[in-house]
């Protein structure tokens, strides 16, 4: 005797039978590798059981991986996009690129919405992580930018900036 299930006999695919809960596990663990940028809208294009499932659990959207390879305003649809799909969640950011010319035009469509960023990866020369669920700020505040500071590591690097710094000012001083 052979075993049969119900949707087999009815010519619906097993797959189809999955439960949403189950299917949104599957596809946030599937998004939540940087291997594609795009995993949420090809898992969209598998059927429209699993288009509908995706589309509907902001949890599918919460990984958002930008690639300076794709350029600004492409980076910026898709941030965009990931930004609306994955709301009111909290969502993770990876940068990557090969200068840190680009961190900040990469991130900026992602500034706005600071009190939702979980964590931020930037991936370069090396790699950066700031966890912001670490911080306290008040998350309910519609914009954060303000309490952004940034911070740039090294006398030569506020040379090529053309910043002064305190220890020139001091020099020109005496």
């Amino acid at each position: 005797m052979s075993a049969v299930l119900p949707s087999q006999s009815a010519g619906i695919p097993p797959i189809s039978c999955l439960p949403p809960e189950l299917l949104i596990d599957i596809f946030d663990h599937c998004s939540d590798e940087p291997s594609d940028q795009l995993t949420p809208v090809v898992i969209g294009q598998v059927c429209q059981y699993w288009k509908d499932v995706s589309n509907l659990s902001p949890r599918t959207w919460q990984h958002l991986y930008l690639y300076e390879s794709n350029g600004t305003a492409k980076s910026h649809v898709q941030a965009l996009h990931w930004i609306y799909k994955s709301n009111p969640l909290p969502f993770d950011v990876r940068i990557e690129t090969t200068t840190t010319d680009m961190i900040l035009p990469l991130l900026s469509p992602v500034l706005s919405h600071m009190q939702r960023i979980q964590r931020c990866v930037v991936v370069g020369r090396h790699e950066e992580e700031f966890d912001y669920s670490k911080f306290s700020f008040d998350r309910t505040r519609q914009c954060l930018v303000d309490e952004l500071h940034i911070l740039i590591k090294g006398v030569s690097a506020l040379d090529a900036l053309g910043i002064v710094t305190d220890s020139d000012a001091s020099d020109d001083r005496s």
